[in-house]
């Protein structure tokens, strides 16, 4: 396939200039893409952000699942000594 029919629409040395000047943008705006893809990929492989996901995931998760479980073993008590209480209130009401 010869290039002539990719450039059939070139008539003159203005549409020449045009196409020329169209191709070095479309150069321009693929670098600036990649120029951006690549600031993409190293933001997500930085240092800091590795380093804060590593110490979220190894102990922050942690430290709430920790509260968490605190929070909810006492209201677990709390719920046994109201339920004990109201045991205990029914069966002086039997007496």
């Amino acid at each position: 396939m010869s290039n002539k029919g990719q450039y059939s629409h070139i008539q003159s040395f203005k549409d020449f200039k045009e196409e020329k000047v169209q191709l070095y943008y479309n150069i321009q705006l693929t670098e600036k893409k990649l120029e951006l893809s690549l600031f993409n990929i190293r933001s997500r492989l930085s240092l800091e952000r590795v380093l804060y996901n590593l110490l979220l995931n190894n102990v922050v998760d942690p430290m709430f699942l920790s509260v968490k479980n605190m929070v909810l073993g006492w209201f677990r008590k709390l719920k046994e000594k109201i339920t004990t209480g109201a045991q205990e209130v029914e069966s002086e009401n039997v007496k």
